[in-house]
């Protein structure tokens, strides 16, 4: 899964290697160890081609183990999944925090507090106790169709564009880390449908460059002749962080082109955009990519965004309204 990035131990090759905590880690995508797809395989020759591979994998593990390093594999040989996991099941995982990753789930608030289990220490009914603060939201283009008829008229009456536009609205079916669904279900939202899950390991990376920056900022809060620095130390977590949320698909190539006829010729081409006429004869042209190479980590980005979205509502669901009465904010 890491090919030409491997480090070499002894005779083998393993996926991933921590220089400062001295620790290995390897992982296996095999099927055949005590695996149900392939109880039923009769083939004789698969049957020891997966006895050779099992073997092969056991040496390798006591080789590394034998080492002075620490190890830690992706695959467990004793561990038997079930075969069918039950949507409470899953968010019973959620909520004990045994399953982390992320979901797409539909989720919404409750019209009574007897559709759930949990019930937020509140005398007000859902939709009053989240009407000031949604929940639930995300930015979407919306299309003219799907706003109010009040709206419509408006835009129309005024010349406005009805072009799709980019707002905040509210969102059911969404993608969502186990943390954050987590406050939900303990804040009384309800999850009609679990649609996939995909688990993570649980693991802090880059610690110390959050650490740095974070205690940069604190600092030039505190002493103004370090401002400067608070001010650069932000712009390098901001850039860090947007730059493993890019989407490298929206990219183009800009060729330009002289005369009218050339021109013409590039709108033939299967991967044209856009064309935009500079001058009498000189004209810009735009192409979708022919190749797009999708390497950006945006599982660091999607959580950093899922934990502020957390923060936030920690902050005024469980800060504000609890030591702040309604009327004072």
């Amino acid at each position: 899964m890491n090919y030409g990035y491997e480090r070499r131990i002894g005779p083998y090759l393993i996926n991933g290697f921590d220089t400062e905590n001295q620790t290995l880690y390897e992982f296996y995508y095999f099927h055949g160890h005590d695996c149900e797809r392939t109880q039923n395989v009769t083939n004789q020759k698969w049957l020891a081609s997966r006895e050779k591979r099992y073997k092969d994998t056991i040496n390798k593990l006591d080789f590394l183990k034998s080492q002075k390093y620490q190890l830690k594999h992706g695959l467990s040989f004793n561990r038997k999944y079930p075969k069918t996991v039950s949507q409470a099941q899953i968010i019973d995982a959620i909520v004990d925090e045994t399953l982390f990753g992320c979901e797409e789930i539909d989720i919404e608030v409750p019209l009574s507090w007897d559709e759930v289990q949990y019930e937020p220490e509140t005398n007000l009914p859902p939709y009053r106790c989240f009407e000031e603060m949604s929940l639930i939201f995300c930015t979407t283009k919306v299309p003219f169709d799907c706003i109010g008829e009040h709206m419509q008229n408006h835009a129309k009456e005024h010349g406005l564009s009805q072009k799709p536009r980019k707002l905040l609205v509210g969102k059911p079916n969404t993608f969502l880390a186990t943390p954050l669904v987590k406050w939900y279900i303990e804040h009384g939202l309800k999850v009609t449908v679990v649609h996939r899950v995909v688990e993570f390991a649980k693991l802090a990376c880059f610690t110390d460059f959050g650490k740095q920056v974070t205690t940069a900022r604190r600092q030039g809060d505190v002493d103004l002749s370090l401002e400067i620095l608070a001010t650069i130390n932000k712009l390098i977590g901001n850039s860090a962080f947007g730059g493993t949320i890019i989407n490298l698909e929206q990219y183009l190539n800009i060729r330009y082109c002289k005369g009218r006829k050339q021109a013409c010729m590039t709108v033939n081409n299967p991967r044209f955009r856009q064309l935009c006429n500079l001058s009498d004869d000189v004209y810009e042209t735009e192409f979708s990519k022919s190749n797009i190479t999708v390497n950006l980590p945006i599982q660091l980005g999607y959580m950093i965004l899922n934990y502020a979205k957390l923060s936030f509502l920690k902050f005024y669901y469980d800060c504000l309204l609890k030591y702040v009465d309604r009327r004072n904010f």
